[in-house]
């Protein structure tokens, strides 16, 4: 399959909100809740919070880096905090914005140059290096969808830096892990068979548009490349949303 890059992030955008609202209204009531797990490879504290279906926010990190995503209505921002920089990633309907302290740019079809301009500027951030680091050293992939979503978040950020191999590495390993037989845990590990396999349809589904898609890019295309990330993280972020709501995020925490 070969998607136009012009069509790219209204696809995404729609396949996200058409997923996250028809899907979590089947899973039943609104949940509003924290969950606070700790990641056994860096023993720091993932807290997840949904307000209501269709949105979530998941951060991690500590006084020296805190990684945050946060999920809404056809709005992705992902923003890396620490104590000399910030980094700003913003998906929407229209596109992707980053923002650096050193300047902002919106990657669009209509303006190749915003590509040259991105990579200078992101290719200067610490910070950005740091949270790919960091990322890398989560342990919570085969425990829950949750560590699924920093997986999805590492992919993303190794795209922007230019890490396409790597990047397309970290997709593959999620989806292997997807679809390797487990036994299926009850509250918030697994959660609740059904819910877990209609998730795993989904997670899976955007994997592979992901990799076809990124076929079809020359390697040199930022843009191009994130457009393809678009259709895969706003998806399979948008399938870790209407998991929680399915199991039931509602007053849990721990």
């Amino acid at each position: 399959m070969h998607i136009k890059s012009s069509r790219l992030a209204t696809v995404a955008a729609w396949a996200a909100m058409l997923m996250t609202g028809s899907l979590a209204a089947a899973a039943g009531t609104p949940s509003k809740g924290v969950l606070k797990v700790t990641d056994p490879g860096t023993g720091l504290e993932i807290r997840v919070q949904q307000s209501k279906p269709g949105e979530v926010s998941i951060e991690l990190g500590d006084r020296h880096l805190m990684l945050r995503r946060q999920l809404t209505a056809g709005r992705l921002e992902t923003i890396i905090t620490t104590p000399s920089e910030k980094v700003s990633f913003v998906r929407d309907a229209g596109g992707l914005t980053v923002t650096t302290p050193r300047g902002r740019v919106r990657l669009s079809s209509v303006d190749p140059a915003a590509g040259d301009t991105a990579v200078a500027l992101l290719g200067q951030s610490a910070a950005l290096r740091q949270a790919v680091a960091l990322l890398a050293r989560v342990r919570l992939a085969d425990a829950s969808p949750i560590g699924h979503a920093l997986l999805f978040t590492r992919a993303f950020l190794l795209s922007m830096m230019g890490e396409r191999d790597a990047a397309l590495a970290v997709v593959r390993t999620a989806r292997a892990d997807l679809q390797t037989p487990r036994v299926v845990q009850t509250r918030l590990g697994d959660g609740p068979g059904d819910c877990w396999n209609a998730y795993a349809k989904e997670a899976i589904a955007a994997f592979e548009e992901y990799e076809d898609c990124m076929k079809n890019v020359p390697w040199y295309s930022l843009f191009g490349a994130d457009e393809c990330t678009a259709i895969y993280d706003m998806r399979a972020i948008g399938a870790f949303s209407w998991w929680l709501s399915c199991v039931g995020l509602s007053g849990a925490s721990s």
